[in-house]
């Protein structure tokens, strides 16, 4: 849409094209997508690992062991416990895991296309279809709309829409493929929190439509 619209912003070298490229001036989060300050200590990359494997079985154990706790998703719970260790000074200090994790999130947005299977799409209904095309036709009208209105840079509006739509996963994947480096950190920002407010809030919604449909 930024090509389409003619109004994307100037495109930043792109991030991924040479570690020499990234100038200081850009934001620290897009050079720690691609690389680290210095080299990966076996420690860190431990504490990475356990800290992600911890977090799923903590999530998992909450889920299935507490029972006073079941009522409420294993996805809420790990959204978080992820939201809690970012917050945590030491995890902060960490020097690899936003390169992992870019890393993670290519092999996520790969398999996610690998096992889409459009046929079993189509065998799923029209209504299927409709009700997701309309959504994001809603969506784009809206936030598109609206922006233009307001004068907003096509670019900062796809990255703010994708952080909307696919998360803040698909908006690193959509401003690192742009060369938007300078809307990289608030797309991220924006999408957790999305997750932060959006999960729980859906739950609340549907638990409400749950009791009222109930009774």
């Amino acid at each position: 849409l930024p090509l389409v619209l003619g109004r994307s912003a100037t495109r930043a070298p792109a991030p991924h094209t040479s570690a020499i490229s990234l100038e200081l001036k850009k934001p620290s989060l897009v050079q720690s997508l691609y690389g680290t300050s210095g080299p990966v200590r076996l420690t860190e990359l431990t504490a990475v690992a356990t800290l992600a494997l911890g977090a799923v079985w903590l999530a998992s154990w909450l889920h299935d062991e507490v029972e006073w706790l079941e009522g409420i998703p294993q996805v809420l719970w790990l959204t978080t416990i992820v939201l809690i260790l970012a917050q945590i000074p030491m995890v902060k200090r960490l020097s690899c895991p936003a390169m992992f994790g870019n890393y993670l999130l290519f092999l996520f947005l790969a398999g996610n296309g690998a096992q889409s299977v459009i046929w079993e799409i189509i065998q799923q209904g029209p209504g299927v279809f409709y009700f997701a095309a309309g959504t994001v036709a809603v969506h784009g009208l809206v936030i598109f709309g609206v922006g233009t209105l307001c004068r907003i840079d096509a670019a900062t509006l796809a990255v703010a829409s994708q952080a909307n739509v696919g998360g803040p996963a698909s908006a690193i994947a959509l401003a690192s493929a742009r060369g938007y480096a300078d809307r990289l950190l608030p797309g991220v920002a924006v999408g957790l929190l999305g997750y932060a407010v959006g999960n729980f809030s859906g739950i609340a919604v549907a638990n409400l439509v749950r009791s009222i449909t109930a009774g």
